[in-house]
């Protein structure tokens, strides 16, 4: 936020809808079953389940390693300090997220950079864009651009 208010950064809020399901579990490990739901039960049967669900124990992680690794395929790199930030190489463009909250920091000058990448992840993942950071993680973010303060 510090180098938001400095350098005067736009900062975009999105939303990734459904975030476990866009991962897959890992098929080394043992499969997960459950119990058919009400309409769709059947004697005897389960269902495996292929793709990481809320409330299962490895579907943080597993939805880290889809996020890091998309973005890695856009060309952004992690943060050594911080594995919640990803930067293109030329630090024009930053993603700093928390689950399935992010917001993209970019200096209007590469508004162009970031609309690009923004268009791709939306191809990859259903999104809501939230337009500019109001709330993230419960905090209000209040910003006097003129004053240069967030």
């Amino acid at each position: 936020m510090a180098l938001a208010a400095y350098f005067d950064l736009e900062i975009k809020q999105f939303d990734v809808v459904n975030t476990f399901v866009n991962a897959m579990r890992d098929k080394r490990r043992p499969p997960v079953a459950y119990k058919l739901p009400d309409g769709f039960k059947a004697a005897g049967m389960c269902v495996e389940i292929d793709r990481a669900l809320y409330g299962m124990k490895d579907s943080p992680a597993l939805w880290y390693q889809e996020w890091a690794a998309t973005l890695q395929r856009l060309k952004l790199i992690p943060c050594k300090e911080e594995p919640c930030i990803f930067m293109d190489e030329h630090r024009r463009v930053i993603i700093v997220f928390y689950v399935d909250d992010f917001f993209v920091l970019y200096h209007k000058d590469h508004e162009a950079e970031a609309q690009g990448l923004i268009s791709k992840l939306k191809v990859a993942y259903e999104m809501r864009e939230l337009h500019d950071l109001k709330w993230f993680l419960g905090i209000r973010v209040i910003r006097d651009r003129k004053e240069k303060k967030i």
